[in-house]
């Protein structure tokens, strides 16, 4: 009895046998030698099998983000490196100096693979009436930026997208959604329609100056836009 491997592929026409081997992984090289430099550009690109090689030639400006994979086409990438998963972190080094990113799969136009900067801290300002400045506070104004309240809620994610807002939604590297502000109608997503007092005249509405995670979504999320409700 002749025995064909499993992981060989066989194809018998009229007594003919033709034998295919699997393709050897990829190794993607991403040399950055400048903040423009784009290792790859493609209509569509899969991702899963291979590998990326990255490293950093160059001493990036605070706020840098790198783009790994420049994908052209409407469709996402087709699955994530074997080395690199959406919402790991990413230390290059670069004269003596450590630089932080966090991989994101849907970055730049929405579909292109992004090195994010990893160190970054959430600001806002202005009228703080429905605990949307996300400080912990409520009923007061800021007319100063002042640091949104983002480390616990994240837990330990880098924060890599946000839309503002009377609520207001973040999204963390690791597929995490979170929310603060106004909460009548159930707006942050987390089981309740009730939170803090916050007044507006002789109104009343329910609120979180402080933002929380949206838990029944798990994680995944990869987009988000929040309305006035």
């Amino acid at each position: 009895m002749n025995l064909i491997p499993t992981r060989v592929a066989s194809l018998i026409w009229s007594g003919l046998i033709l034998l295919v081997a699997p393709l050897p992984a990829a190794v993607v090289t991403a040399n950055f030698t400048a903040a423009t430099t784009v290792p790859v550009t493609a209509a569509s690109y899969t991702a899963t099998g291979n590998t990326v090689d990255l490293s950093l030639n160059f001493a990036p400006q605070t706020g840098t983000n790198l783009t790994v994979v420049n994908n052209t086409g409407l469709g996402p990438i087709q699955g994530t490196f074997d080395n690199l998963a959406q919402g790991q972190k990413v230390n290059l080094a670069f004269g003596g100096m450590i630089y932080p990113f966090v991989a994101n799969y849907f970055g730049g136009t929405g579909n292109d693979l992004v090195l994010a900067w990893g160190s970054t801290r959430l600001l806002a300002w202005g009228n703080n009436l429905y605990g949307s400045l996300g400080d912990g506070k409520k009923l007061d104004t800021s007319p100063v930026p002042i640091a949104v309240e983002v480390s616990d809620a994240l837990g330990g994610n880098s924060l890599i997208g946000i839309s503002p807002g009377e609520f207001n939604m973040g999204i963390g590297s690791g597929g995490s959604l979170i929310a603060w502000g106004r909460n009548e109608y159930g707006q942050l997503g987390n089981g309740t329609f009730t939170g803090q007092n916050c007044s507006s005249g002789p109104s009343t509405y329910p609120c979180e100056p402080t933002p929380v995670q949206v838990t029944a979504l798990g994680t995944g999320v990869v987009e988000v836009a929040a309305g006035e409700y």
